[in-house]
């Protein structure tokens, strides 16, 4: 880290690879691209869906919106004025069945787009085409949250396509920026773990590590830190970026965190990172946002008819599997 507290990386060189990726975009988006290298600090806000907060507190969790992400940038660089700007929107595509039955667990693409303002406000402009498109291979069939990742099928995970990529989740083709996945098989132990890795690369060349106990009612309080190192750095250096999810830091914010999952993160990365690091980043934090914290009635849940209320204090990781310690209260006083 340097004075500022800022994570030190060596530049990277660009590679044959790199130039290949950057052709497969049309000029027009190649251009934005290349304008998001003088970001190295990002704001992620997931948007509240009225509906969905509503019929999940209410024990129902039937109506589970499709997500999307403001992504917002600021620069730390020499001569940069440090306001944020839009720079993202990240649109969710999925089946509704799929969302309803297997959320947070269930197969998606994400679609990363350039933002414009017209007369319904903030839209994502397609007409340019998505920048990036994250698949996620997620089904019931997979026991996510549920048990180690031994095995492939139990393993989350993620792919980042260079551009607007279609096609059958599972079996998309495409440019590949890079993947995150589950180390197997006990997925970190105690630490949750998603290695990444850039481009065709068959070994990790970074980690992103988080705490054991998090989630819970402890959101209310605490802002939670999930560090990206270098894989060979130690455990949690943090010396490549730094994601941290927010606690709420206002009255609007701490509802939408107790009746929904709207989360807000922030992403600092150094600057010397080129685009396509930065995109797989981002990638790799709404991935661990699934993984961990898209879960309804995260904190508090209405069971045996409103008659028993139940609380969770947090989530203990271990070897992959996200154990709930929970306090229950009955209308009779009794708890447990």
């Amino acid at each position: 880290m340097d004075k500022q507290g800022q994570p030190v990386v060596q530049a990277t060189p660009v590679s044959a690879t790199t130039i290949a990726i950057a052709q497969a975009y049309p000029v027009v988006v190649q251009t934005f691209i290349d304008s998001l290298s003088g970001y190295d600090q990002f704001l992620v806000k997931q948007d509240a869906s009225l509906l969905e907060m509503a019929t999940s507190n209410a024990g129902f969790g039937c109506c589970e919106a499709a997500n999307k992400y403001s992504v917002y940038g600021s620069s730390t660089q020499e001569g940069s004025d440090g306001k944020q700007t839009a720079l993202l929107l990240a649109q969710e595509e999925s089946e509704c069945l799929g969302r309803g039955c297997c959320a947070p667990n269930h197969a998606f693409k994400m679609k990363f787009y350039e933002p414009r303002y017209g007369t319904g406000g903030k839209q994502a402009d397609k007409d340019k085409g998505a920048l990036w498109t994250m698949e996620r291979d997620g089904c019931c069939s997979k026991w996510l949250n549920c048990c180690p990742p031994v095995h492939a099928c139990c393993q989350q995970s993620m792919t980042l396509y260079a551009g607007d990529v279609e096609g059958e989740i599972g079996s998309m083709t495409g440019q590949v920026i890079g993947r995150a996945e589950q180390p197997k098989p006990f997925g970190g132990c105690f630490t949750p773990t998603l290695h990444i890795m850039e481009r065709d690369a068959t070994e990790p060349g970074a980690k992103l590590e988080g705490p054991t106990l998090f989630g819970g009612c402890t959101e209310l309080c605490f802002s939670t830190e999930w560090p990206i190192s270098k894989f060979e750095s130690d455990k949690k250096a943090g010396d490549l970026a730094m994601i941290v999810k927010k606690a709420p830091t206002s009255m609007g914010e701490a509802a939408k965190e107790l009746f929904g999952d709207a989360d807000i993160y922030t992403l600092n990365v150094n600057p010397a990172m080129n685009t396509d690091q930065k995109a797989i980043f981002l990638a790799s934090l709404i991935l661990t946002d699934y993984m961990f914290f898209e879960r309804d009635n995260g904190m508090f849940a209405f069971e045996d008819g409103c008659k028993t209320i139940s609380c969770t204090i947090c989530l203990c990781y271990c070897c992959g599997m996200l154990n709930p310690c929970v306090l229950k209260v009955s209308s009779g006083g009794d708890s447990d």
